[in-house]
């Protein structure tokens, strides 16, 4: 049976938070009986470079899994930062 992981991302996602979100998500990446992970982003209210790169290197590290990541509700926040940053495609956030 496929396994889905959900995780919900902290309202928080900057460069001080950036440790605690990446050792949250390396759990995740632990779990490897999961084919799909859900990241719910709803909350995010704050978040910079530093965050939007932790979320990229956790989608690559699932995409080496064969894994894949679903966002569930990215707040606007988190739209407009990936955005800037021209990062939309990588992340699968438009």
């Amino acid at each position: 049976m496929a396994r889905v992981l959900e995780y919900h991302l902290p309202s928080d996602c900057s460069i001080a938070q950036a440790l605690d979100l990446q050792r949250e998500l390396t759990k995740l990446l632990r779990a490897r009986t999961a084919v799909s992970v859900t990241l719910h982003a709803d909350a995010v209210r704050k978040i910079d470079a530093v965050g939007v790169q932790v979320l990229y290197a956790f989608l690559q590290a699932l995409a080496e899994r064969k894994s894949q990541l679903q966002w569930m509700a990215p707040s606007e926040r988190l739209c407009n930062a990936v955005r800037l940053l021209g990062m939309q495609q990588l992340l699968n956030l438009s």
